[in-house]
């Protein structure tokens, strides 16, 4: 077991960090992605409610932002200081504190005995798979999370007990989901520790600690994470290992005693993953096997590692067989065939890492078009029909415009419920409009078709102050579609 880094290690964990840096650097000018923007406006106001953001039937509803401060308050503690720059501000602190989790691990595969070879294999794949290339430049949660979680295990590893312990904290206070990981090394402590009695259990009191910021958001009315899904189960195997290959691996990690910690921490994630999507029906997004994935990467170098001090040549030949694939995975054009190599149980389909960087950066064309029409300053004033939340608060509403929100989920049951929509159309310079088949969705289309100036894919943008009057007929219309679809 190596503990110290020699003067060839520090040269490579700087050589994979600067690469990892440098990929995520590139990427960094991609458009906001989901609520990224969302949580950028968060992280720069904090608890500051906006003041030219309102519902159009009155209030703000949308963003509680003391519940999200309360859910994850080191990530934005974390990124307040970015977000005062601006959005660039808030990315940039993210990619260069996210691109830490490459020496990270390549320290911890060191700091579990791992040879030089597979610890600088695990790092650069830590640094230029789309998996981690994506997320750790995208300022979601949970590349910020892995890199405490790896941070906490490596201080522990390297005997600073009390400092890996605040890490692992941190990081339910960064995304409550570091929880797994916490429970998983205090079961580990207690079981290695199993003769000391209650000395062994005292760190459990760390959960109490750990869970108080998410405890206090659910108490102010943070609604429960995720949505309710199925149907993509294998995929989602697939995905928590990079690849059904390296599932047998890790699998068997736990047999050596060796790699027997390291693969227990590797399985907790998708275990309890797989568990509250196939069994509970929730949603589990790409973008939280951050650190799922990073411990599959770790655990598949520990294996091939200590596989090769047993059977050398049984170890290379997987060794090749697992680099081959990956390689595959991330360098090969997306073709059928690759998705049947790759992932031969969905044989799900995914672009090239060149095509990663293509995607990323014309995925939300159509938006940002629609969004440039609307020639957004302090001084205009524009409605938002059925368009996320998190695309509202940034750039939209961080532009200064007064905005007005329009949801057609929120129509139903109310009185004369058309007469603010019209209202608010009619006298803003702009309205931007996503299309969906809600019934005043539908109506506003129809009411005001022929005030659409531009189309851009699913947005349409409108200029109705020409057009007022039309209360009556917006109702109408909404009437007749609410009917038709009831």
């Amino acid at each position: 077991m190596e503990r110290r880094l020699g003067s060839l290690d520090h040269f490579l964990l700087a050589a994979a960090g600067g690469l990892a840096l440098l990929l995520r650097l590139l990427l960094s000018r991609v458009p906001p992605y989901g609520d990224e923007g969302g949580f950028y406006y968060v992280a720069r106001h904090l608890w500051r409610t906006p003041a030219n953001v309102h519902d159009v039937y009155g209030g703000f509803p949308y963003y509680p932002a003391v519940q999200f401060i309360w859910e994850r308050p080191l990530y934005y503690a974390t990124l307040h200081w970015g977000a005062l720059f601006g959005f660039s501000g808030f990315r940039l602190l993210h990619v260069v504190l996210a691109s830490a989790l490459v020496p990270l691990g390549y320290a911890l595969a060191r700091a579990y005995g791992v040879r030089r070879p597979w610890a600088s294999a695990a790092a650069l794949l830590l640094a230029v798979h789309p998996a981690f290339l994506v997320w750790g430049t995208l300022a979601l949660a949970d590349s910020l999370l892995a890199v405490a979680v790896l941070a906490g295990l490596l201080a522990r590893r390297m005997g600073r007990a009390g400092l890996g312990w605040a890490l692992l904290v941190a990081a339910v206070w960064i995304k409550e989901t570091g929880l797994l990981a916490l429970v998983g090394v205090l079961a580990i402590h207690a079981y290695d520790r199993r003769g000391q009695g209650a000395r062994a259990l005292r760190p459990w009191l760390l959960v109490p600690l750990a869970l108080a910021p998410f405890v206090v958001s659910k108490l102010l009315g943070l609604p429960g994470p995720g949505t309710p899904a199925s149907g993509y189960g294998v995929r989602l195997f697939e995905q928590l290992f990079l690849t059904a290959w390296l599932a047998p691996l890790v699998l068997a990690s736990p047999l050596a005693p060796q790699t027997r910690r390291l693969g227990l921490l590797a399985l907790l994630y998708p275990t309890a993953y797989l568990v509250l999507h196939v069994v509970l029906h929730r949603s589990v997004e790409v973008w939280y096997l951050v650190l799922p994935n990073a411990l599959v990467v770790l655990c598949v170098a520990a294996v091939l590692n200590a596989a090769d001090l047993r059977r050398p040549r049984i170890a290379r030949v997987a060794s090749v067989f697992v680099v081959a694939v990956l390689a595959v995975q991330f360098l090969a054009p997306n073709t059928p065939a690759k998705g049947l190599l790759v992932h031969p149980l969905s044989h799900e389909r995914e672009n090239p890492l060149t095509g990663v960087f293509s995607y990323e950066q014309h995925r939300d064309d159509d938006r940002l078009a629609a969004i440039d029409a609307l020639q957004l300053s302090p001084r205009r004033s524009v409605v938002l029909v059925d368009v996320y939340g998190s695309h509202a608060m940034h750039p939209v509403a961080t532009s200064g415009a007064n905005v007005t929100l329009a949801y057609s989920d929120r129509v139903d049951g109310r009185t004369n419920a058309s007469v603010p929509w019209a209202d608010a159309i009619e006298h803003a310079d702009a309205t931007l409009v996503l299309r969906t088949d809600a019934p005043m969705n539908e109506a506003v289309r129809s009411t005001y078709a022929d005030c659409i100036q531009s189309t851009h894919g699913p947005y349409l943008v409108l200029e109705a102050t020409a057009c007022a009057g039309r209360t009556d007929a917006l109702r109408a219309a909404y009437e007749a579609n609410a009917g038709h679809k009831g």
